[in-house]
């Protein structure tokens, strides 16, 4: 029997006995189509932050802004309401790897930053650091005491001087400064906050400013 003829048979079968179609016979198996890599989305995408960093930028949290204009954002470990009034700084690459978000605060008596990270290195180095940045010589530079932020210890240095490094993109020296800065014990890094800007400035704002670090919220 030809193959013509084997084919009608399976055609007549087949339609008698369910009504199936079969269609045009090929000697050869069809083409098969080519499939390239499977599409990824980015770490961004997946909504996961750089190791070490704020989920970074420490990653903004899709929620509501509150009665009073600020709005949650959340960090490794912890979390904060952020006025309304202030404005993120946009960071470089390189910035990126070791702060996690930075703000310009506005005030009367001349515009603040704020640097908010994880970081590690112990916090009495990160206080003697900023001392240091002031133009203080040695350990222990500065004001300093231990409050409770959200039940949890944290440590903090007051101190006025000449700020050598970079502020509002011009580079130091910068006169008449000062440097409130915090380091909250949480895991896995320690989280530190420095205030910075002309000394009026800063002493005009630093009430707010606690009222601010009163809203953190441990682990998130």
């Amino acid at each position: 029997m030809t193959t013509r003829s084997v084919r009608s048979v399976v055609l007549l079968l087949c339609v008698a006995v369910s009504g199936c179609y079969v269609g045009p016979y090929d000697e050869e198996e069809p083409p098969v189509r080519s499939v390239g890599p499977a599409k990824t989305s980015s770490p961004r995408q997946m909504g996961i932050g750089k190791v070490g960093s704020t989920l970074t930028n420490d990653e903004k949290v899709a929620e509501l802004p509150n009665a009073d204009g600020s709005q949650k954002r959340k960090y490794h470990g912890i979390s904060f309401l952020i006025p309304k009034e202030w404005s993120e700084i946009r960071l470089s690459s390189a910035q990126q790897t070791v702060i996690n978000s930075k703000y310009k605060i506005p005030t009367e008596k001349g515009d603040l930053e704020l640097t908010l990270t994880n970081m590690g290195g112990g916090w009495e180095s990160n206080l003697d650091r900023w001392a240091v940045q002031m133009g203080q010589q040695g350990r222990g530079g500065g004001e300093r005491e231990s409050i409770s932020v959200d039940g949890v210890e944290s440590h903090w240095v007051d101190v006025k001087g000449d700020y050598v490094a970079k502020f509002n993109d011009a580079q130091g020296p910068h006169t008449g400064f000062r440097l409130v800065g915090g380091v909250i014990r949480i895991k896995p890094q320690d989280f530190t906050l420095k205030l910075l800007g002309p000394s009026e400035a800063v002493a005009d704002y630093h009430d707010k400013f606690m009222e601010f670090v009163k809203t953190a919220k441990v682990g998130g």
